[in-house]
């Protein structure tokens, strides 16, 4: 558990790490999906965040659509998982077209 007086400091690190790990995946810069426990935590993380900017909006008066945060997390993360998992698909000849 992190000590209250760093708790941001070190999360802050760890979500850059993830935020670099989800662009990754969306760029096709990796070739490793995530394992489904992983997949679950991102989303469950992904998640937490949008209830944090809801805290965020709700006290600065900023209305929103609730809904939208939760309908699309799940879909957005089988895209990244399905880029990752096919980063390197279009790099894949056939072997009769590898030989020149």
């Amino acid at each position: 558990m992190n000590m209250s007086y760093c708790r941001f400091q070190n999360t802050a690190t760890d979500l850059r790490d993830c935020r670099g790990a989800l662009q990754d995946m969306r760029d096709g810069n990796t070739d490793e999906p995530l394992s489904r426990d992983e997949r679950d935590a991102a989303m469950h993380l992904v998640s937490i965040c949008a209830d944090i900017l809801g805290l965020i909006r709700d006290q600065a008066g900023i209305e929103e659509e609730p809904e939208l945060a939760d309908r699309y997390i799940e879909q957005a993360l089988d895209a990244l998982q399905h880029a990752a998992e096919h980063a390197n698909d279009e790099y894949d000849l056939p072997d009769n077209e590898n030989q020149a």
